[in-house]
């Protein structure tokens, strides 16, 4: 996968300086733990798509066979070289949460033209079979303006990443316009999610098959234009009305709860 200059989908410096690094950071992880941690989010559909979304943050699921040390060194390595191929001085690396589950890494740092970079890695424990059983690798050419060598990335297939998403959504505590987002785009290519049995259970997604709508309703046009619009093309967001967000609520949820009440069956 050629990943789009993001120039030509207009992203501001700041934005691209701060993707840059993310992928710096994730060819260093990827050779440090080849096998171990396996892209999982914002990063890894847009690594499968066209590359319109960019991520916050790096998300990881922990495979069988590293240790929480060795990916705590894995991901604190990785942030280390990235500052050191994209000129990033004065940077603090921070654990902000380290249990059997979750991992969370900080950083902030900055930026050779005076911007400054921040965002966290999270590896989640909580799936280690999972991982070992649905990661594959993906192979993608950066822009040629990142001047990066080309990446293995171990992802999920986007098969999965639906799956993965639709959990996602179904957390209580959830409620983020990307979700909506990305199993949008996701559908729209024709995914169709693998692996949801192994993630949630069949009574969890026959409620969710009924809660579906109310918690899609929930994530309002304001909330995609306050939490997305940074991290799309100015073409993609440009598109997107209160009415196209309304339909892609429409569609997502009308999607989710046919999937959830199949699997739940």
């Amino acid at each position: 996968m050629q990943l789009v200059d993001p120039t030509l989908l207009g992203f501001q410096p700041l934005a691209i300086a701060r993707d840059r690094f993310q992928f710096a950071f994730v060819r260093a992880v990827m050779l440090a733990a080849p096998g171990r941690l396996v892209v999982k989010g914002g990063m890894a559909i847009r690594a499968e798509l066209d590359g319109v979304r960019m991520t916050e943050d790096v998300d990881f699921d922990r495979a069988a066979g590293i240790s929480l040390e060795a990916t705590a060194n894995a991901i604190r390595q990785g942030l280390k070289q990235a500052c050191i191929v994209c000129g990033v001085h004065d940077a603090q690396i921070a654990e902000s949460k380290k249990t059997t589950a979750t991992l969370r890494i900080k950083l902030h740092g900055t930026l050779p033209e005076g911007g400054v970079i921040s965002f966290k890695a999270e590896a989640s424990g909580r799936q280690p079979a999972f991982a070992d059983r649905y990661k594959t690798v993906v192979p993608i050419k950066l822009p040629p303006a990142y001047r990066l060598p080309p990446i293995a990335l171990d992802v999920y297939p986007i098969n999965v990443l639906l799956a993965t998403k639709i959990a996602a959504l179904m957390s209580p505590e959830r409620n983020v316009p990307r979700d909506v987002y990305d199993i949008k785009r996701m559908l729209d290519v024709g995914a169709t999610p693998e692996g949801l049995n192994d993630l949630v259970s069949k009574e969890a997604l026959a409620l969710f098959a009924g809660e579906v709508w109310a918690k899609v309703d929930g994530i309002e046009y304001n909330a995609f234009r306050t939490e997305l619009l940074p991290f799309i093309g100015q073409a993609d967001a440009a598109s997107i009305t209160n009415a196209v967000w309304a339909s892609w609520c429409t569609d997502v949820a009308a999607a989710i709860e046919e999937i959830c009440h199949d699997a739940s069956s």
